[in-house]
């Protein structure tokens, strides 16, 4: 019903979707997209997201999908290409990317995580004690062996990230600076003792913790990744 149409009388959604049937008319075997929703708004761009999913599961055809858009490369990918300076920085599933980021680029690009710098204590059953900003942490090793007394970053995602009022074995003593809300998810942040910023965020607009308190974080030692060694 559109086929009469003049192009300025589409929107972009259907000229984007024109522009993808241009290119898989001829049943390439890879396509190229150089960030195709970019220009979309929000909400068009969630719902060329899901059809373009669709449209590779029927098609068959390799996607090599490049965005600047982290939650789309997450959304959308069997697997993600980290790129940094034209070389490749990482390489693997969504999950690996998200969750075991190899280097602190990558911690920080996907996702956002927290970094911690620090000082190995010891190492015991793969878990290895790491002494930073004036408290002790863990986390569990894996492709990463780090020496005791060996410099080293830690890298926790968000939320992972655990608050009490009381201090724990194992967990950090910062300064609450301020607490925000944006749709359903609240984000806190602190600052360690050293200076370091650290974003705590869990689903709900409800806290405990007032700005300006003291508060200790912490998180399981699963969840700490330790980065660029």
């Amino acid at each position: 019903g559109y086929n009469k149409r003049m192009p300025n009388e589409l929107s972009g959604g259907q000229k984007q979707r024109v522009a993808i049937a241009r290119a898989i008319v001829n049943n390439p075997k890879v396509l190229l997209l150089d960030e195709p929703l970019g220009a979309l708004d929000l909400q068009l761009r969630r719902q060329m997201q899901t059809e373009l999913k669709r449209l590779q599961k029927k098609l068959g055809i390799t996607f090599v999908y490049i965005t600047h858009d982290q939650e789309e490369a997450i959304n959308m990918s069997d697997r993600i290409a980290v790129m940094r300076d034209g070389v490749f920085e990482q390489i693997g599933t969504p999950t690996q990317i998200y969750d075991w980021p190899k280097t602190s680029y990558v911690a920080e690009f996907v996702g956002n995580a927290n970094l911690i710098h620090g000082k190995t204590v010891s190492i015991k059953d793969g878990v290895v004690l790491i002494e930073a900003a004036g408290g002790l942490i863990k986390a569990t090793v894996r492709d990463v062996q780090p020496a005791p007394g060996m410099e080293v970053t830690l890298a926790v995602r968000s939320e992972n990230v655990k608050l009490s009022a009381g201090s724990v074995e194992t967990g950090l003593k910062c300064k609450l600076k301020e607490i925000s809300f944006a749709g359903g998810m609240q984000k806190i942040y602190l600052q360690l003792e050293d200076g370091t910023e650290i974003v705590s965020s869990s689903l709900g607009m409800n806290s405990a913790f007032e700005p300006n308190s003291d508060v200790y974080m912490s998180f399981d030692a699963n969840h700490g990744v330790i980065v660029d060694l």
